[in-house]
C-alpha cells in the first residue's frame, strides 16, 4: 500500500500516479473551479466522438463474425460469438445514445450533466 501524499493514510488510490486517499480525494475535488462552457462542451463532444467510434468498431467486429459463420465452415463456438458481439453492438449503440442525449441536452438547454458539474 502507498502513503496519502496529503495526509500520509494508507491508500491503493491513485490520481495522476499520485497516491492519494479517497478522502483527500474528494476534498480536491471539491475545491477544483467547474469547467467553462466551452469545455463542457469539449468534454461531451469527445465524449460522443468516443463513443460514435465504439460503435463503429463493434458493428465491424458484428460483420466479420456474421460473414465468417456464413463461410459454410462453422466454428464450434460461432453462435456464441455472434451473441457476443450483439450484446456488444447493443451496449455501444446504448453509450452511443446516451453521449448524444448528453451533448444535446447541453447545446439545446444548457444543462450540464451531474459528472461534469464541480462545486467551487
Amino acid at each position: 500500500m502507498a502513503e496519502c501524499k496529503f495526509c500520509k493514510a494508507d491508500t491503493e488510490l491513485y490520481d495522476s500516479g499520485v497516491p492519494v486517499c479517497v478522502n483527500c480525494a474528494d476534498a480536491r475535488e471539491a475545491q477544483r473551479k467547474p469547467p467553462s462552457g466551452d469545455r463542457v462542451l469539449h468534454v461531451l463532444h469527445e465524449d460522443f466522438q468516443a463513443a460514435t467510434d465504439r460503435a463503429r468498431a463493434a458493428i465491424q467486429a458484428f460483420d466479420a463474425v456474421t460473414r465468417e459463420a456464413r463461410s459454410g465452415l462453422p466454428q464450434p463456438d460461432g453462435t456464441q460469438r455472434i451473441h457476443n458481439v450483439s450484446r456488444e453492438v447493443s451496449q455501444a449503440r446504448i453509450d452511443l445514445m446516451r453521449a448524444h442525449n448528453r451533448l444535446s441536452d447541453y447545446m439545446s438547454r444548457a444543462i450540464v450533466p451531474d459528472d461534469l458539474k464541480r462545486s467551487g
